[in-house]
């Protein structure tokens, strides 16, 4: 049924590129349409034209008014507005996503599959086998997932245990603290002319508050923010937003390293990508980036204790289109499958409003459409 309809609304797509002068309209019918609308919530068709939303209505009135329209059967397929994320910090993730990943729970991420570590014992042995594995013995292993609860106590004193010769940084699950052994505070110099403020953290090697996390990214990010790192990071993270439906995301505040966010903004011109983003009130063409910490929003397919009902799954799909978008101040253009906005859609494989909260994790992104173009999910997902 997906590769049929892909099938279909690639040769569509194709045709209408190669005829760009007079683009045809598409005809999206043949499954379930849900607008956030609240005077039409649910459509029988829509036509767009390009990067817009000419039509919304039943099919009759669609295929009378746009003769010519392509079709594009969505043989029982689910379209949503395009979802769009409102917790991201950018740059963060796109870091943590070129990490070495060892988290309580199992990470299924585009570069690879990351096995969960619920003990101290298996997380440390972990980090000593991905220590073992790096070849480049300047190399600085950085890695991303830890949490006390599961992992026990972490300080410098453990992490030298691990390696005299290879610095090590540990990232916290919530990204917001990160664990360093001696080895990196000497290839850095952090023990020279160190703030005050800051000589304490150094001590026991976990830097845990804001200002001093800040100012440690600065001193280090030559190296955990270079483009060689955030670039495959990025690959990743549109990979992995895709999966998930997102077509935009939002970040509330703004991000505190100026030359880390110029790294970041240089990579989205020279790749651009299928995603609206806004970065420290400023909106940049197509990027995005998860904080890791799961928020709400990742429900789909993925978190078992999902909406326990209707109500709760209508206003969650609510918070990933229309409310976002109004957070955003952009819901004339996004939010809602209406006539005259971004065609940016979700494809599901089934109806959230339909099922109950044990059968949530059956939910599939199937694709996502950006600006009028389809964008299909990685074979692993389907």
């Amino acid at each position: 049924m997906l590769r049929h309809f892909i099938g279909a609304l690639l040769l569509t797509l194709c045709a209408a590129t190669s005829h760009a002068a007079a683009e045809p309209p598409t005809l999206y019918h043949g499954g379930t349409i849900l607008t956030m609308e609240r005077d039409t919530p649910e459509v029988a068709a829509v036509v767009t034209e390009g990067k817009r939303i000419l039509f919304t209505g039943s099919l009759e009135e669609a295929q009378s008014r746009y003769p010519d329209a392509r079709s594009a059967n969505m043989e029982g397929l689910v379209m949503l507005p395009g979802f769009i994320e409102s917790k991201l910090h950018p740059v963060l993730a796109a870091m943590a996503l070129d990490m070495v990943v060892v988290a309580p729970e199992t990470w299924t991420l585009p570069k690879g599959t990351w096995p969960g570590m619920q003990s101290q014992f298996d997380f440390l042995a972990a980090l000593n086998e991905a220590e073992r594995g790096m070849v480049d013995q300047t190399q600085t292993l950085w890695s991303w997932g830890y949490h006390p609860d599961y992992h026990g106590r972490l300080n410098r004193r453990m992490l030298d245990g691990l390696s005299k010769t290879r610095p090590i940084g540990v990232w916290h699950y919530d990204t917001r603290s990160i664990i360093i052994n001696s080895v990196l505070i000497q290839r850095f110099a952090l023990d020279k002319d160190t703030p005050a403020a800051y000589q304490e953290v150094l001590t026991d090697g976990v830097i845990d508050y804001e200002q001093a996390m800040v100012w440690f990214l600065e001193q280090v990010k030559s190296d955990i923010a270079s483009p060689s790192r955030l670039q495959p990071g990025l690959s990743q993270l549109v990979r992995w937003m895709q999966q998930r439906g997102f077509t935009a995301y939002r970040v509330p505040g703004a991000l505190k390293l100026p030359a880390i966010a110029t790294t970041y903004q240089a990579l989205l011109r020279q790749h651009p990508i299928p995603l609206y983003t806004h970065l420290s009130g400023d909106t940049v063409n197509r990027a995005a980036e998860p904080d890791l910490a799961r928020p709400k929003a990742y429900w789909l397919g993925l978190v078992p204790d999902g909406p326990a009902d209707e109500m709760e799954i209508e206003q969650v799909l609510r918070d990933l289109t229309l409310d976002a978008a109004r957070a955003w101040g952009r819901e004339s253009e996004l939010g809602s499958i209406k006539a005259g906005k971004v065609a940016n859609f979700t494809l599901l494989n089934l109806n959230p409003l339909t099922l109950s909260a044990e059968q949530l994790p059956e939910l599939r992104v199937q694709g996502t459409v950006f600006e009028g173009r389809l964008y299909r999910v990685a074979p692993s997902m389907e």
